[in-house]
């Protein structure tokens, strides 16, 4: 799980965190995976890239997930082990997308401060083989006061894929105690799974002691 509120840059009101949080990420991913290529490789990839990968990513952390992989669709397009055919169809591999409660919107029932973080809009990419979404819309966009920011349905993903949470336990009133939580848990909003692949123990300890993603 990449950690980027640890001095709590993740709740910072302004412009800019998100990206360069995906930034130092991508960077972080793609420095792991060149350790990981092996002597000859002709796909500019390494055992991580080529592995299955999954994002999961959190309120503001879609953000930062959305960005992630577009960086990667841009340098390395076939991340996630990806393979096609020769009509642009993938026929192996998975770069699987999961959003919880995207917030990449103004909301001025946050606040002044929190109202309008000026994020990129989370996406889509091309280069996503699966994608859910899971949001709510409990507290009201526009009027009044709250503590807790809205999520919200993410154009082009399938019916089925994107799931409304509102009515469901625990998403039937806003909660003061659930949105503390939300901004303050120690939990990092984004997080990365890499499936199927077993690596060489080795390749880890380097990047984990000299270089962690904060």
């Amino acid at each position: 799980m990449p950690e980027w509120s640890t001095n709590n840059e993740s709740i910072i009101p302004d412009a800019g965190f998100t990206e360069a949080a995906a930034d130092a990420i991508f960077a972080a991913m793609v420095s792991l995976d060149q350790a990981l290529m092996a002597v000859g490789d002709t796909d500019n990839q390494g055992l991580l890239l080529d592995s299955p990968l999954h994002f999961i990513g959190f309120s503001r952390g879609t953000v930062v997930k959305s960005e992630i992989i577009q960086r990667l669709g841009t340098y390395y397009p076939n991340a996630g082990g990806v393979v096609r055919d020769a009509n642009g169809q993938v026929i192996a591999g998975d770069l699987h997308m999961t959003t919880i409660d995207p917030h990449d919107f103004d909301q001025p029932s946050l606040g002044p401060v929190y109202r309008d973080f000026e994020e990129p809009e989370v996406k889509v990419w091309d280069n996503v083989t699966f994608v859910d979404n899971y949001y709510q819309t409990v507290p009201d966009r526009d009027n009044g006061f709250t503590f807790t920011p809205r999520g919200r349905k993410i154009e082009g993903i399938p019916e089925g894929a994107s799931v409304e949470l509102n009515g469901k336990a625990g998403f039937t009133s806003q909660s003061f105690q659930r949105c503390l939580r939300r901004l303050f848990s120690p939990i990092p909003p984004v997080a990365l799974s890499v499936k199927r692949h077993v690596f060489p123990e080795r390749a880890f300890k380097p990047i984990a002691t000299e270089n962690p993603v904060t």
